[in-house]
């Protein structure tokens, strides 16, 4: 009988679980699972995990533990989320990103009826080609960004005054209303806010800087909060976004200060996300209507390169001061916390090696009871890493860092990051949802 690798949904959000089974094994037979994806960057990604057959021959990676491999114990999204980077890559620390959402993530899944210990015994045993030899099932799985019937709308600086892409969920509507964006990374990444669109929201992934029209990334620079606030009124000008609860912003990394601005001076944002960041200007200014928040001292010593620091010592650049209201921050300092009619939701990785995010977040939860404000919300997660994305994507320790044609070092545990990947996104949705609320989610 033929070995068959059962997968439901075949095709699914990025962002939501899908079940397997493996059937018509011997009882108690060891085989190796082993997944695969191409990123559009043309890098591979992989995982092996090795399953012992229950006495029907099958196995459920609901219920079933790995005994070995990149991961053990029962992890029933492990050959997703486990994914590394394979030795047959061109690039060393590629990441996986999904840069063209219109299309899915194909992930292949085969069962080999051989124990295969890691990505590297399966790449010698793929250049031996010993693989196809001793495989048992094959079967493929798609990875949606963009539900069916999302809207991609491309918005250019010439035309409509920012940079970016604005998807519009299928249904009447109309939709809560959220800006995205990301940090060092030259543009921007559309598939946060895709996926947001799946869960019911017009979502804007906002660039600014590195694409046309838009500046390059300068160290010193000053940022000016009226580009943001365009993008703002556009969001809620649009006539499929319910603007009644206002907008919603959600930073990660770099623009983790520019949210918590926005959150202070634009008037129409009503709900803010930060994610592993700081909420002073560094690396530059930012003004809005002559007011200049000025930068905090980000200086590497005399002896030293930005490059140089991007192992595990990054975050010792950012400056600390134990009270969050030092003379010393006054000229920086972006008041937030007394924004009342906004709510907050600020997480941080308690592994991160990139920004000291812990700090942020701790010194935040000071300003914040300081000042008595009555929504807001810290997340804190052990073991987790500085790119956290949303769920059932890889743990990256380290990536090629584009900005600055260097590696990076993000941190965090595989298990422990997957896991605060897969909780923060559900409650960065709800966070969403509960503060921009309105009747079409009872409709999705």
């Amino acid at each position: 009988m033929k070995v068959n690798i059962l997968v439901e949904p075949k095709e699914s959000m990025f962002d939501t679980a899908v079940d397997i089974t493996v059937v018509d094994l011997l009882p108690y037979q060891l085989i190796t699972l082993h997944s695969c994806a191409q990123s559009d960057s043309k890098q591979i990604f992989e995982c092996v995990a090795q399953y012992v057959a229950d006495d029907q021959g099958c196995i459920n990676l609901k219920r079933d533990k790995s005994v070995g491999g990149c991961y053990v114990g029962c992890q029933p999204m492990g050959l997703f989320w486990a994914m590394k980077p394979s030795l047959d890559n061109q690039m060393p620390n590629a990441r996986m990103a999904k840069i063209h959402v219109t299309t899915p993530m194909v992930v292949t899944i085969t069962a080999y009826h051989s124990k295969i210990n890691s990505i590297q015994e399966a790449a010698m045993m793929r250049k031996e080609g010993k693989l196809k030899e001793i495989e048992l099932a094959c079967t493929t799985v798609n990875r949606l960004f963009m539900s069916p019937g999302t809207r991609r709308i491309p918005l250019l600086m010439e035309k409509d005054g920012i940079t970016g892409t604005l998807f519009i969920p299928s249904g009447k509507g109309p939709f809560p209303g959220v800006v995205t964006m990301f940090g060092g990374y030259p543009g921007t990444m559309e598939s946060k806010a895709s996926l947001l669109a799946s869960h019911g929201f017009a979502a804007l992934a906002l660039a600014f800087y590195g694409l046309p029209g838009l500046p390059e990334f300068q160290i010193y620079q000053n940022l000016e909060l009226e580009y943001f606030e365009k993008a703002i009124k556009l969001l809620s000008e649009y006539p499929a976004v319910d603007f009644k609860r206002g907008i919603g912003v959600i930073g990660l990394s770099f623009s983790s200060f520019i949210v918590l601005t926005m959150g202070e001076r634009l008037k129409d944002v009503k709900c803010v996300i930060s994610i592993n960041g700081f909420h002073y200007p560094m690396w530059g200014t930012i003004s809005y209507k002559g007011k200049v928040y000025e930068k905090q001292n980000f200086d590497p010593k005399p002896h030293q390169t930005f490059s140089d620091l991007f192992g595990d010592q990054a975050r010792n650049l950012y400056p600390k001061h134990m009270d969050p209201l030092h003379a010393d921050l006054e000229a920086s300092r972006i008041k937030f916390y007394n924004c009342h009619d906004v709510a907050f939701m600020l997480i941080a990785s308690l592994d991160d090696k990139s920004v000291p995010a812990e700090y942020y977040v701790n010194q935040a939860e000071k300003l914040f009871k300081m000042s008595k404000h009555p929504n807001y919300r810290i997340l804190r997660y052990p073991g987790a890493g500085h790119l956290l994305e949303p769920c059932y994507g890889s743990h990256h320790h380290e990536t090629y860092q584009k900005l600055f044609q260097s590696s990076q070092v993000w941190g965090g545990e595989m298990i422990a990051h997957c896991k605060a990947q897969e909780h923060a996104w559900k409650q960065q949705i709800d966070f969403l949802k509960t503060t921009l609320s309105s009747s079409c989610f009872s409709k999705l």
